[in-house]
């Protein structure tokens, strides 16, 4: 039988390997002006796409830029991408413009973010046309002025991909619809293991079904359920304690929490340090300049909406709880558990678990 960690190479390495049939499509497109629209699901390969872009340019000797919503997305495609290309998030590259025109933020300060969209809206036709290659990414979670701010960055002949899931939609946001665009669809997630998509399609966590695409079987997720915030710590700890014993490697897990950072309890100034004997990674803020700080560990733990655009071996999904499924919580199951490329845990209350399964 192999070791949980070489199943869980040898998945990442088949999602990658069989994943970038987007990118193929979308590079046969023969478009003026190359604008192209891309819905995949999560796992589709929208990252490959967006990659094959970046490349694309730098082999003709031009000009790409990446933005997306979600810091953490941008910090993991930027080893990857070309060192021609500039990979930024949305309010990273507002803050550039804004140390172009002498504006400085404080992000100590709680409207910082909003500071940063105005500079942006107001400044970006200073750069108008700097590129001739423009991917912007999450498309679902930018608002459409904040899209139209970014647009004129491509120059008259340049490609502009915009890449979005539906699907993983978290904020209530008037998206940008691109309607004269080119679409090009991909319903198939090459990244969740076989198992994994059964169960989000049983549960009905996607408005159309999606389509399994890994050539790993994967487990059936896990319960774990929990009452009050004792036994949410326990459990937790034992769902992680689970994973270990199944011979998962600390830094293959991923621990995520399904509320927002400001209600959870694994985020407040009492959260526990550790689990399993384990002291746990946790995002502490940003430094005065925008740096963000992190504590030293061997876990990660994240919520669901910062962790979007990446994935791990194992997820444990933890402080689960809502009276019925409605499209809130279908939409932050799927973005946790399609985060998975093996196993899923879940840690809920008991009337989440019945809402879930329709009991």
């Amino acid at each position: 039988m192999p070791h949980i960690g070489l199943l869980g190479k040898s998945a990442q390495e088949f999602t990658t390997r069989v994943s970038g049939g987007l990118a193929t499509w979308a590079g046969r497109f023969t478009l003026t002006p190359y604008r192209l629209k891309v819905q995949g699901t999560a796992g589709s390969g929208k990252t490959q796409l967006a990659l094959q872009e970046l490349r694309r340019a730098e082999q003709a000797g031009k000009r790409a830029i990446y933005v997306c919503f979600n810091r953490a997305l941008a910090e993991a495609l930027k080893p990857l991408a070309p060192r021609s290309a500039t990979v930024v998030t949305l309010h990273e590259f507002a803050r550039e413009l804004g140390a172009q025109k002498g504006i400085s933020f404080d992000f100590t300060q709680p409207d910082v973010y909003q500071q940063m969209i105005s500079v942006l809206r107001e400044h970006s036709a200073a750069v108008s046309g700097l590129f001739d290659t423009l991917v912007i990414d999450e498309g679902q979670d930018l608002a459409a002025s904040w899209v139209e701010a970014l647009l004129p960055l491509a120059n008259l002949n340049g490609r502009i991909t915009l890449l979005e899931d539906p699907e993983q939609v978290l904020y209530d946001r008037d998206r940008y619809m691109a309607q004269e665009w080119a679409l090009l669809e991909s319903p198939v997630n090459f990244r969740s293991p076989r198992a994994l998509v059964e169960f989000m399609n049983l549960h009905q966590l996607t408005e159309k079904p999606i389509v399994a695409g890994s050539g790993v079987r994967g487990f059936e997720p896990q319960w774990f359920e929990y009452s009050d915030k004792k036994s949410l710590l326990d459990q937790t700890e034992a769902a992680l304690k689970q994973l270990l014993d199944q011979g998962y490697l600390p830094q293959s897990i991923v621990i995520l929490t399904f509320s927002g950072a400001a209600n959870s309890c694994f985020f407040a100034g009492d959260a526990p340090r550790g689990l399993c004997n384990l002291p746990l990674i946790r995002q502490e803020g940003y430094t005065a300049d925008g740096q963000l700080r992190y504590t030293e560990g061997k876990v990660l733990i994240e919520t669901l909406f910062r962790f979007k655009g990446q994935a791990a071996d194992a997820v444990i999904l933890t402080e689960v709880d809502f009276d019925q499924l409605d499209s809130r919580a279908r939409r932050r199951l799927f973005v946790a558990l399609s985060r998975a490329r093996l196993h899923v845990a879940l840690v809920t209350t008991r009337r989440a678990r019945e809402a879930l399964q329709g009991d």
